[in-house]
């Protein structure tokens, strides 16, 4: 939209000077009083929206750079969260991990007792024959 907007700031200031070339040409003796006000007011009218042009410009210019900042925020709490979500995916895998190491040295030492018990149980039928 800025580079449309510099386009018609453009063509308007060209439209600015030619007006301002015929009106340099034209002298007392040459010139209309009624086309010399038509033209001063064409070229006030220009002026004006060359004026309003360059401010919806600068106008875009802030949003545009408040839009930028707006992103920037927002992707930098988006890596800062990214690289929380990452720590907590390898805390939850290390517990996983850990977890399962549990659950293996859970299973040898049931295992073990239940290979004690059924030890002692066959001493214990040994014994009384």
């Amino acid at each position: 939209e800025a580079s449309d907007y510099m386009e018609q700031i453009r063509a308007q200031e060209r439209k600015i000077a030619m007006l301002m070339q015929d009106r340099k040409g034209e002298g007392p003796a040459n010139g209309v009083n009624g086309a010399e006000s038509v033209q001063a007011k064409e070229l006030e009218a220009l002026k004006k929206e060359v004026e309003g042009l360059r401010n919806d410009k600068k106008d875009l210019q802030r949003r545009l750079q408040k839009a930028d900042r707006g992103f920037n925020d927002c992707n930098k709490l988006y890596q800062q969260v990214k690289k929380e979500k990452d720590g907590i995916m390898r805390d939850l895998e290390s517990l996983g991990t850990s977890f399962e190491e549990m659950q293996e040295q859970n299973m040898r030492l049931l295992q073990n007792m239940k290979q004690r018990d059924e030890e002692q149980n066959e001493l214990l039928r040994q014994r009384m024959k």
